[in-house]
């Protein structure tokens, strides 16, 4: 996906990064060792989400009841995600913005369809 960088504090540090109008607080993996990326710069990034699992099955299961698929900031590059479970093995949840890959493991197939609520600990921008 295409990312504009608004503004960053350096590699692995704090990024602002622009995708349709919307701004994100990323880690910035766009930039190299030493040497920042341009503001106003548009990159091709894949956006990677780090996710700690410290949630219960009942507060991802419950947590999405209005059936979002987005991702909403919660606290510097911390996000809640919400989306719907696409498939299994691996399991993928579809964010909207994003695609979350094996954040929750089952082979349940009820899963399939299933609105979940999963905490982003960390998202990181990732240049290709």
């Amino acid at each position: 996906m295409k990312a504009t960088l608004i503004e960053t504090e350096g590699y692995g540090l704090k990024a602002v990064i622009e995708i349709d109008g919307r701004r994100l607080n990323v880690m910035d993996d766009i930039s190299l060792p030493g040497k920042s990326a341009e503001s106003g710069t548009e990159f091709d990034i894949e956006l990677s989400p780090m996710c700690l699992g410290d949630q219960t099955w009942d507060e991802m299961f419950k947590g999405n009841p209005e059936k979002k698929m987005d991702i909403e900031p919660l606290n510097g590059w911390k996000y809640m995600a919400f989306g719907k479970i696409a498939q299994i093995n691996p399991v993928i949840v579809d964010c909207g913005i994003l695609k979350l890959r094996d954040v929750i493991h089952t082979r349940d197939d009820w899963c399939i369809g299933k609105y979940v609520a999963i905490n982003i600990n960390r998202l990181d921008a990732i240049a290709r």
